[in-house]
Formats: structure tokens, C-alpha cells, sequence
């Protein structure tokens, strides 16, 4: 159901930071006194905060509660820097918050006389909201979490704020509330606003013209197929095998012409960048289009006629990729495949006694371009590693509910041949595109990985050591010793916890208009173009190929109109994607914690997976579920905590 509410597009990304001082921080400039700065304010759990300088190379300011204003964690604001504080954070005053990024905020409403109260869920915002009405428990119950709408900000840091209701989340008895709190409190709704649904809905009814077709490569008579989790609902890509020979394949990859439907400057195009991406929470899908599109007009079901952007190439027995061909397309995929089915044929045909997959029954000449494909799919990875990208695929989490919508089992996904088989098409087809487009010298929103710093590898040498993981080079991890070390913590009981040791002393992947690699694929070269249905940077890169086809969907696009805005939206797209990665694994917890509280008392084995002041984490064996030991819990010794070595040694006996 459309909601009404004003979209606001916020074009500048909140920069997240903690508040504790790093070495870093402390290595850079200080802040001329008196001046005044912009910056982002982040609140701390304890009153006052930060202010982040939006100015390069200077140091956080330190702002006293009483020196706040009315700012609130996340806003932008104006800070006058007051007095140098010797090694620590200079002290600051906020003058002027100058864009809130707190609207509607979540909280737990209580009733007071006739007003209620609602107490922020977040712990940096210290203000208490009031909503000058008051509700009865049937409206709403003591206690409920709700979201407000601010009304008026107060003058003064220590008085209230004035708010409205928007919306009741729940009560604690609530089994999903957990997550919509989440959600929520993310700044998401799910639901799209009012002319986003209409203009969707005129997209959806919009019939495909014989004029449209005949414009395109017609690919609706060759064996395309798609490949997805058996509840997938959106099929961005499908594959077809163009040839095969001697001298290796000619692979099609085709994906859903997105960038045909969702125009530049639309409602559901400017939607479609707010939310940056869809979100997973486990239990519920937040799309980054409306269902007309994602679920039905752009996906690439069955026995459909589609329309789609293909990207051709060759791969030869090497796993060498030439002869790169672009083209807007039309396809007519002829078989869903889950990647259970897929690894059942691939299980049938090894001879493998122990599958649990079962292979469907499948078109001879079908069968036939799977299992080449297959072969290209080995050629291609075994190039990717031949040249030093990292497998840093950890077993993600797989959450099962019982008919009543419980978790009813929480277990490690199995990683299958199948989905490796996918994976290494659209890294092959991700880097082909870029290279066309770069070598055309099209503007791009690349992918890129920057290469990890020396220091943060260096310090997991004395960890890898005790998994009997020597790093090659004096303790210097080049890229091939890395892809060694990781290749032999693979075959480790405990290598999935070292392989995320790895993956935290990394740089994060993000998106930027200026290219520097991608260091974990070991590519030169990447941006994403496989997922425009779920992802707003494949739908630029949509547009940069027509641009560069001459296409007639391509006039009015932002990509060659506004190629100096790149770097301001692949900051936003970044934060979006980060947002929504936090808010899939807090997901993910909170389910895995429901379900463990059933074993409350039992005895489980596990390896210790990280370390912290107070004590250790222990990821469990039997389960994907990681817990707390306080170590003051362990008292046949005095422990202390070695950081580098990522343990605690007892005083006592060593």
C-alpha cells in the first residue's frame, strides 16, 4: 500500500565515526582556535559528542553537553573551535545545526497527565520527545515502541523535544518487533510513497512494441536459462551459451534492461537512489523498486518475453576473456533453475554417492550448454586465482521457520558448485563491461577495493602463526602469500574465524567514478552491472552502456550529462549499502539469539574468535551463533589481554 510521505533525498552521505579518539585522529592537524567550521555531530552515549570537520586532514572537535545546542547525533551543524586541549581533541562550540538527520526518530512512548513521552531507542540521542496528546492503552499501549515526527526543536539542549506520532511499532510481546525496530530505526519504510506506486504502475502497464523488439538482438530462440535461490522472486541475469569449440566458449549474459523502465529524474528513479539497494532482514524483502517492476515487468521469469542489456565475450581454456560485445537485447529465458537442481546434475554427472541434491529431468541440448558453460565457469575461476584474487567466501547464515513463522533452525549455507558457477559469469561480465566503457572513456561509477594497509596485515601475522599459518616474505603479506595464508586457513576446523581476521584488516569495497582496482578480485578494472533490480549503481552503468550503444534510452541520462557528480553518488550509494549490511546482520542475530535461547544451560563446543578488555567471543561449532565470555568468569589465573597476539595470557602460569 503507497504511503504519502514527502520524500526527502538527502545527496550528501552521513559520515558514521566513533567517538573514541584513534592514533590516526591524533596524527592529524588541529583546528585553528576561534575559527569556524562545518562538520557532522556525533552524539555520544553519555551526552555531548563530536563534530566530524567536513575540512580534510583535521581533527575531530570535542563538544561538552552544554555546548550541543540543539544538535542531535547525525546532524550537520557549525562549530566554533574554542580552546586546544594538549593531545587530545581541541573543544569546541556547536553555533548552528544546519540540516537535521533526525525527522522521525524511534523511541518507547510512556503516558504522563496529558502529555506522553517518548524515550529515544538510540542511545546518542539524549533528548526526551514529547507528543502533546494524550492516547488511551487500546491506541496505544504503555510502554509501545512507535516512531515520531519532530514538530519543533527546543532552544536548549536539556528541554525536551515536541513531536507528533507517526507510527505504532509494537509491544515487547511482539515476536518480529526486534526487526522492524531495526528497520525502523534505520531511517527505512518499506513501503513506497504514493507517486512512486502510480508512476510504477503506469511502467508496468506500458506494452512492449513490435518496434522496441525489432530494435534489439533477439535472443528468444536460444537455450537462456536463469539460476537462483529456489525462493527468489526478482531474476536480474539469465545465461546462454553462444558457442563452443576447440578453442574455448562464447558465453551471453544477459540482465534485466532496468535503465529501459526507470528513466533519469523519474519519481521511482529518485526513490530507487534514496534507498541505494534492496534489503534482505531475513524474515521480509525491502525492495529498492516497487514489486510491478522488481517481481514481474524487469524480471527475467520463464517463458516470458524480457527485455535486456547482453554482454557477449569469449573465454578460452585458460580462462582468458576477448572479444567483448555489448548490445540491448531481448530474451525469452526457456528454464528457471534453483541452485539446488543445478548441483544436482553437476552431483549426477560426477558419480557423487553422498548428494542430497536431486537433479530434475532437463532438455538434452539444455543439459548439454550447462555442463559448458561449466567448463567455462572453471576456466575463468581458475584465472581469477592464477592471478591473486582472494576467496574470502565465509559460510553465510541460513535461518529456517516452522509454519507458525518461529525460527525453527539456524545452520551454515551450504556453498555449492552451482553458486560459484553464477558468480564467476558475473564477475566476468562486471569486468568485461567496465573495460569497454573505460576504454571508451565513458564516465563510470567503478567498484573499487583499495589494497589493505601494511600494518593491519602485519598485525595478524602472530595470529596466523598460531593456526600454524606462516606468511611468506619476513611477515610482508603480498597479495599471492594472503591468497597462500587463506588458501591453508581453508582446510583449518576454526578457517572460517581467520578468514574474517582477514576480511576486518581489509579496506571496505565501495563505489567511486575514479578507478583504482578492485584488490580482492584482483581486478584492474570492475564495476557492477549484473543486479540494476537490486542495486542503483548497476542501473548507472545500465545507462553509461546505452550512452555508449547510441542508444534512444540513453538521452536525458545523468551519467553523461552529470559525470562530475559521480563521486557524490557513489559516497551515497556507499553509506546506503552499509546501511543496509548492518541492518541484514543485526537481522540475522537477533534471530540466531532466539533461536539459542532454547539451549540456555547446555554445553556446546567453539572456538574462540575474537578478543576485548572485558573477555573473549567463542563462535559455537554446532551453530553459526558467536557469544560473550567476561574473562573476569575465568579465575585459575590473572589474564591480560594481548592484543597483537589476539589472546589472553594468564600472569601466573603464562
Amino acid at each position: 500500500m503507497g504511503s504519502s510521505r514527502k520524500r526527502v533525498i538527502k545527496r550528501t552521505p552521513n559520515r558514521t565515526r566513533k567517538v573514541k579518539q584513534s592514533a590516526s585522529s591524533a596524527a592529524r592537524a588541529t583546528p585553528e582556535i576561534g575559527e569556524i567550521y562545518t562538520g557532522v555531530f556525533q552524539g555520544g552515549a553519555r551526552r555531548g559528542g563530536f563534530v566530524i570537520l567536513e575540512s580534510p586532514g583535521l581533527r575531530d572537535v570535542f563538544v561538552p553537553d552544554d555546548s550541543c545546542a540543539t544538535a542531535l547525533h547525525g546532524d550537520q551543524v557549525r562549530v566554533t573551535v574554542l580552546r586546544d586541549r594538549h593531545g587530545r581533541a581541541p573543544e569546541g562550540r556547536i553555533e548552528r545545526v544546519l540540516r537535521h538527520a533526525n525527522r522521525r526518530i524511534v523511541g518507547r512512548l510512556r503516558r504522563s497527565g496529558r502529555i506522553s513521552v517518548v524515550s529515544p531507542k538510540s542511545k546518542k540521542i539524549n533528548r526526551l520527545i514529547e507528543i502533546h496528546r494524550r492516547f488511551t492503552q487500546d491506541e496505544v499501549p504503555d510502554g509501545a515502541w512507535v516512531v515520531v515526527e519532530i514538530r519543533r526543536w527546543s532552544e536548549s539542549p536539556h528541554d525536551p523535544l515536541v513531536g507528533s506520532l507517526v507510527e505504532v511499532l509494537g509491544t515487547e510481546q511482539d515476536e518480529r518487533l526486534p526487526i522492524l525496530l531495526l528497520i525502523r530505526e534505520g531511517g527505512i519504510e518499506a513501503e513506497f510513497p504514493t507517486e512512486v506506486q502510480a508512476e510504477a504502475e503506469k511502467i508496468a502497464l506500458r506494452k512492449t512494441t513490435p518496434a522496441e523488439i525489432a530494435r534489439r538482438r533477439d535472443f528468444r530462440d536460444a537455450r537462456v536459462m536463469t539460476i537462483d535461490p529456489a525462493t527468489a522472486k526478482d531474476f536480474d541475469d539469465a545465461i546462454s551459451l553462444v558457442g563452443a569449440g576447440g578453442d574455448g566458449w562464447r558465453i551471453a549474459v544477459h540482465i534485466a534492461d532496468v535503465a529501459h523502465y526507470v528513466r533519469s529524474g523519474s519519481d521511482v528513479d529518485e526513490e530507487a537512489y534514496d534507498r541505494g539497494t534492496s534489503i534482505y532482514p531475513i524474515d521480509r524483502v525491502i525492495p529498492m523498486l516497487p514489486e510491478q517492476l522488481s517481481n514481474d515487468v524487469c524480471s527475467l521469469r520463464p517463458d516470458r518475453t524480457r527485455l535486456t542489456v547482453t554482454v557477449i565475450f569469449s573465454v578460452d581454456a585458460k580462462g582468458k576473456v576477448r572479444d567483448v560485445e555489448l548490445c540491448e537485447s531481448v530474451i525469452r529465458s526457456a528454464r528457471r533453475f534453483s541452485y539446488e537442481e543445478v548441483q544436482g546434475l553437476f552431483d549426477e554427472a560426477d558419480g557423487a554417492q553422498d548428494s542430497h541434491h536431486h537433479p530434475p529431468s532437463v532438455d538434452d541440448a539444455l543439459r548439454a550448454d550447462l555442463f559448458q558453460i561449466r567448463q567455462a565457469s572453471s576456466a575463468l575461476l581458475s584465472e581469477r586465482m592464477r592471478r591473486g584474487a582472494l576467496d574470502l567466501d565465509l559460510p553465510e547464515t541460513e535461518i529456517l521457520f516452522d509454519s507458525k513463522g518461529m525460527v525453527a533452525d539456524v545452520r551454515r549455507k551450504e556453498r555449492m558448485e552451482s553458486h560459484r558457477l553464477i558468480e564467476d559469469l558475473m564477475i566476468a561480465a562486471n569486468e568485461a563491461v567496465a573495460r569497454e566503457l573505460t576504454r571508451n572513456s565513458r564516465p563510470l561509477l567503478y567498484r573499487v577495493h583499495e589494497p589493505p594497509a601494511e600494518a593491519s596485515l602485519a598485525a595478524l601475522a602472530p595470529a596466523l602463526a598460531r593456526f600454524g599459518i606462516g606468511l611468506p616474505g619476513g611477515g610482508t603479506l603480498t597479495q599471492s602469500g594472503l591468497q597462500a595464508a587463506l588458501s591453508k586457513a581453508s582446510r583449518h576446523p576454526a578457517g572460517a574465524i581467520v578468514q574474517r581476521w582477514v576480511l576486518r584488516a581489509m579496506m571496505r569495497a565501495r563505489y567511486q567514478g575514479r578507478n583504482v582496482g578492485h584488490f580482492g578480485l584482483a581486478s584492474p578494472c570492475y564495476a557492477h552491472f549484473t543486479s540494476p533490480i537490486r542495486r542503483y549503481p548497476d542501473l548507472l552503468v545500465h545507462r553509461a552502456v546505452k550512452a555508449l550503444l547510441g542508444s534512444r534510452d540513453a538521452r536525458g541520462s545523468d551519467i553523461e550529462g552529470d559525470a562530475d557528480r559521480l563521486e557524490e553518488w557513489g559516497k551515497h550509494i556507499s553509506q546506503r549499502e552499509e546501511r543496509a549490511q548492518r541492518i541484514e546482520w543485526d537481522a540475522e542475530k537477533i534471530l540466531t539469539l532466539e533461536f539459542m535461547r532454547r539451549f540456555l544451560g547446555d554445553v556446546f563446543d567453539g572456538f574462540i574468535s575474537g578478543v576485548a578488555n572485558r573477555g573473549l567471543f567463542v563462535e559455537l561449532i554446532d551453530y553459526p551463533a558467536e557469544g560473550f565470555v567476561p574473562i573476569k568468569t575465568l579465575e585459575d589465573d590473572y589474564f591480560e589481554l594481548d592484543e597483537d597476539r589476539i589472546a589472553f595470557r594468564g600472569r601466573r602460569t603464562g
